[in-house]
């Protein structure tokens, strides 16, 4: 992810720590546009150059690489990750143009044995009258919300699911061909 400025000198990872100055990023060259997820979980901080600057990130785009979405669970703010938006707006669904983008900034602290084995306690509650509803309507907001689908039909808040999984995929093909010429071409169905 990173490389000495020095040429002539070999990588050295107590060396990075130590001097991170000394090095300069190649994510956003050597494997960032053959990306098309990005899931950040690694720890930084100032000293260390970002994974992918905005600046990095818009050269991307406009190059058509396939990235469709970063998700950094570390929410480092202007941190390995930053995340400006093209024209300096945000899009609320998947209208417009860019990069999905997620952040987390409590993931990171819920990994633990305890918060997992508390969450599988308190789901467990829920489960029978989840699977076994016949009208949404009589769940409680916060179960009803978190339905993604019932009855066949994906519920209001996830309608940009179908949407996302019928983009254009020959546009996909078309960019990634793009982006990797002398990758094989493979048949994308959703």
């Amino acid at each position: 992810m990173v490389q000495l400025k020095d040429p002539t000198k070999e990588f050295d990872k107590a060396d990075y720590y130590a001097h991170p100055e000394n090095y300069s990023p190649i994510f956003h060259d050597k494997i960032s546009p053959y990306a098309s997820v990005i899931v950040n979980c690694m720890y930084w901080e100032n000293r260390f150059p970002p994974l992918l600057t905005t600046k990095q990130l818009q050269d991307l785009m406009r190059k058509g690489c396939p990235l469709l979405g970063i998700s950094d669970i570390t929410c480092d703010m202007g941190g390995s990750l930053e995340y400006d938006p093209f024209i300096d707006s945000y899009h609320h669904d998947m209208e417009g143009t860019g990069v999905i983008c997620a952040s987390v900034d409590i993931l990171p602290t819920e990994f633990v044995k305890e918060a997992s084995k508390h969450f599988g306690d308190i789901l467990s509650e829920f489960i029978g009258s989840l699977a076994s509803t016949t009208d949404i309507t009589e769940l409680p907001a916060h179960l009803r919300r978190a339905c993604i689908a019932h009855g066949g039909e994906v519920n209001p808040l996830y309608e940009y699911i179908p949407r996302m999984r019928n983009s254009d995929s020959e546009k996909l093909l078309e960019t990634l061909a793009h982006c990797h010429p002398n990758k094989k071409k493979y048949n994308i169905s959703c």
